[in-house]
């Protein structure tokens, strides 16, 4: 039976992708800044609408946010259906590697500009261990993500457990579904970024004391729970088809950004820094042969 979430989301998405398919860049002056969704389509343009509406003032073009299910970035991309997209890190150095796109800046998050994955697994369920994960099912983001797969498969591998081989994955379309696949018992846990715990916690959607961390990690000046090594947050990028001009007015732009404005308080951060290596980042993906790296 076809679900019907996944359906909508779908054709939305091929809408989108099927007017704007081959335009030019900035067509009439318009500017798609492309974000990847975590946690849902709306709620993602949402949160980022205040800044694409500050990169418009700044550039005198309309900035507008475009909101891309992970597991079509790089079509949208592709298919020139964004022109700037804040990307994961490991979506972006595929971005950077497979189609020349531009590093212009690293998202400084209210915790800093580092992140990690989270292990999670319910209470009292038998899960207390990476190892108490073997022939069990997990629920995350699609391989494309940082923090909803690749940082919590390269944790458990270097433990002996490989992900698709010793557990199974049941890939879901948000942070959000994960968790509630979790929550209603359909795996035995989830794989989250850091961070979304403690907003679903917030937002009255969990009770933090019904869940578990499993391999619970402390890390100076990192306050939000995680279960892996901390790497870079998501980059702001240009597509290699946007105006030189634009993308450095872009860059520009958000570097200027101070943590009291209001594109920074709307989306959740503290502003912008100059792009963060991204060496730590290449070295796991290349040991996960995650792409571009599948071949290395």
């Amino acid at each position: 039976m076809i679900d019907r979430r996944r359906f909508i989301a779908a054709s939305l998405l091929s809408s989108l992708v099927g007017g704007m398919a081959g335009a030019a860049p900035a067509a009439n002056g318009r500017i798609r800044l492309g974000v990847t969704a975590q946690r849902g389509i709306r709620q993602t343009e949402n949160r980022w609408q205040e800044l694409a509406h500050y990169l418009g003032r700044s550039l005198g073009r309309e900035v507008e946010a475009v909101a891309v299910e992970i597991a079509h970035v790089y079509g949208a991309a592709a298919d020139k259906t964004v022109d700037l997209f804040l990307a994961n890190p490991n979506q972006t150095l595929m971005l950077k590697h497979k189609q020349d796109a531009r590093l212009l800046a690293s998202v400084v998050g209210r915790h800093g500009p580092s992140f990690g994955g989270v292990i999670v697994a319910k209470k009292d369920s038998g899960v207390a261990r990476v190892q108490d994960l073997k022939a069990r099912l997990v629920a995350g983001l699609g391989r494309q993500s940082a923090g909803g797969y690749l940082f919590q498969a390269h944790h458990t591998a270097q433990q002996g457990l490989r992900a698709r081989r010793d557990y199974g994955m049941q890939f879901c379309m948000s942070q959000d579904e994960a968790m509630q696949a979790l929550q209603q018992g359909k795996t035995s846990a989830a794989f989250v970024r850091s961070g979304i715990l403690e907003s679903m916690a917030d937002e009255g959607k969990i009770r933090l004391a019904d869940f578990v961390v499993i391999d619970e990690r402390k890390d100076a000046g990192f306050p939000l729970l995680h279960s892996t090594v901390l790497y870079p947050e998501h980059y702001l990028i240009a597509l290699p088809h946007l105006d030189q001009a634009l993308a450095d007015g872009a860059k520009k732009a958000v570097l200027q950004l101070a943590p009291d404005q209001a594109a920074v308080q709307a989306a959740g951060i503290k502003g912008f820094i100059a792009p963060l290596n991204t060496a730590s980042l290449e070295a796991i993906m290349k040991e996960m042969k995650a792409p571009p790296f599948e071949h290395a």
